[in-house]
């Protein structure tokens, strides 16, 4: 098993991470950083002032009325609050000064329960949490209710970037090139700004697969889904707000492999909602499995080859959490756990789960497979998955000496947040929890999985001095090895190459011009949308241009990678 201790040493305080090439980290000073960002870094201002950690009523700014009839009262409080709160509507009406027989009633019943409320609370907790409470707690940020960026997510075909701001605004960004520059940059002038009155205390981001301009956002209410513009000048439809009752805040939202089916979890609700987005109404179905006391995290696996089945995971705020086979809809569940689980993300075939928990520095992994009788016959179809997790990385703090040899020693370790894993599968992100003494360092690891699934650690991303990492994502489709992306502390979206399928050794002369070189070997990302002469279509550009994709959009070169 690996630990911290056989990676890269970290950068030191005052340095900035540029790339990675060949396992070979690239770092400089952060006026240098500063001074040559080829790609235009994203600087989040949020200026908006928000509400601290608490609901606000807005009953309190309207004088109370005696003349209501005690029925509408009773129907609004349970429209706008639940159950409980037309009980105790009922309970405080009087006749004439009298206590009436609805109110002993009420009485009786509110008070029964309160009892089952608490006795349901001391074994879910979080259940007494209020939204925005539930919200910081269980969101992949690790400052959710400070930080500027709330979420973060790539396009998974295009070169889109959805950002997710504090003051409930969602901007999507184009990456492009220009005649005069071969490294890409982002245009503000082609950014798009998405805001609604329901999209407020916004917590995760999904891109639809297939699609070149559908994204849904888990908020507080519910789910927005919105049809973005292909271009800035471009008509907008009007977006769609998926809710139920009872399932909010949403702090994780996920689209099935191929983009029918939309996931989205509460943890103040045990059912997991699937909105069908192919039906006019985009229906929503619960799936209700008791024990958990919600669901707090969502992550849907690839199709799997052969048999078109893909794997849903459903992470609870207990110690447990289940798998789902998603034709059939049935589950395995793992349970007795450290802690509930925090991070979660499949292999890119979706027969690997790497997954953290809280209170426990450590990376797990289970591996999945698909038998050929229960592939044939679905009515017995079942998840396949390994009985028990497999510990893969200790990443209990440990002491390391500074790149540069000349600072402190750094603490790097500490109890994972959030998870990310490139295309290929052969870069993993992680960051760490606000209370970790690793909280200021991305952890980058190195994956394989033949002869057996192995996962090494790397090295590490650093920002500038006071940053913490908020949210990381990668962009696919990368050719010479990954773009990972950090939403720091301070507002900043910075973008660091990861380039490990480039044959060129690293450039000894100066920092700056390695960037430069390797910058320029990620420069592919955007200068498809510059090519002259398209070439034929395959098979893979025919299917995205049917979903609404350029047909200029050429196929990268084959890249070499780990089979999964």
């Amino acid at each position: 098993m690996a630990s911290l201790s056989n990676a890269a040493a970290p950068p030191g305080r005052g340095e900035v991470t540029r790339c990675e090439r060949q396992c070979t980290w690239v770092t400089c000073s952060e006026e240098d950083a500063a001074a040559s960002d080829e790609y235009g870094p994203l600087d989040i201002q949020v200026e908006v002032g928000e509400s601290p950690l608490f609901e606000h009523s807005s009953d309190a700014l309207f004088l109370p009325t005696e003349d209501v009839n005690i029925a509408k009262k009773s129907f609004n409080a349970w429209y706008n609050s639940g159950v409980l709160a037309a009980l105790d509507t009922l309970a405080e009406h009087k006749v004439d000064g009298q206590v009436s027989w609805p109110s002993k009633m009420s009485v009786l019943l509110l008070g029964a329960a309160r009892s089952f409320s608490a006795l349901h609370s001391s074994f879910y907790p979080h259940l007494l949490m209020s939204g925005e409470e539930l919200l910081a707690q269980f969101s992949g940020a690790s400052h959710w209710a400070t930080c500027p960026v709330r979420a973060m997510e790539w396009h998974p075909h295009a070169s889109r970037l959805a950002v997710a701001r504090k003051d409930n605004l969602v901007q999507v960004y184009q990456m492009q090139t220009t005649a005069t520059s071969s490294c890409p940059h982002f245009s503000t002038g082609r950014m798009q700004q998405l805001k609604h009155p329901e999209q407020k205390r916004i917590s995760s981001l999904a891109w639809k697969p297939y699609s070149g301009s559908v994204l849904a956002v888990g908020c507080q209410t519910g789910v927005v889904v919105w049809q973005v513009r292909s271009h800035p000048g471009a008509p907008r439809p009007h977006p769609q707000h998926l809710c139920s009752n009872g399932h909010s805040p949403v702090t994780s939202v996920a689209w099935s492999s191929d983009g029918r089916l939309l996931a989205s979890a509460s943890p103040a609700d045990t059912s997991l909602m699937i909105w069908d987005v192919t039906s006019p109404d985009c229906t929503g179905t619960p799936i209700t499995r008791h024990g958990g006391g919600g669901v707090s995290l969502l992550a849907w696996s690839s199709a799997i080859s052969d048999t078109g089945m893909s794997r849903l995971l459903t992470a609870t705020p207990s110690p447990l959490f289940r798998v789902w086979e998603t034709r059939c809809f049935t589950c395995e569940r793992w349970s007795n756990l450290a802690g509930r689980v925090t991070a979660a993300c499949w292999s890119p075939d979706g027969n690997v789960l790497v997954f953290a928990m809280a209170d426990d520095p450590a990376l797990y992994y289970l591996t999945f497979f698909v038998s050929k009788t229960e592939s044939a016959d679905e009515s017995t179809r079942r998840v396949g998955g390994a009985d028990t997790a497999i510990k893969c990385v200790d990443l209990t703090p440990v002491e390391m000496a500074a790149a540069n040899d000349m600072d402190e020693p750094v603490t790097v370790g500490g109890c994972v947040q959030s998870l990310a894993w490139d295309a290929s599968g052969e870069r993993l992100a992680a960051t760490f929890t606000a209370d970790s003494p690793g909280r200021d360092l991305v952890a980058i690891f190195t994956t394989t999985s033949q002869p057996v699934m192995e996962v090494l650690p790397c090295g590490f991303v650093r920002g500038r001095t006071g940053e913490t990492p908020e949210v990381v994502t990668f962009q696919n489709d990368v050719e010479s090895g990954a773009l990972l992306s950090v939403a720091w502390s301070s507002g900043r979206i910075a973008f660091v190459p990861l380039l490990y399928n480039t044959p060129h050794s690293l450039d000894s002369a100066s920092t700056v011009d390695t960037l430069e070189k390797a910058q320029h070997s990620v420069s592919s990302i955007g200068t498809a949308f510059n090519s002259p002469v398209a070439p034929p279509l395959t098979a893979r550009q025919e299917a995205l241009h049917k979903h609404g994709f350029g047909a200029a959009w050429p196929e990268q070169s084959p890249v070499p990678r780990t089979p999964w």
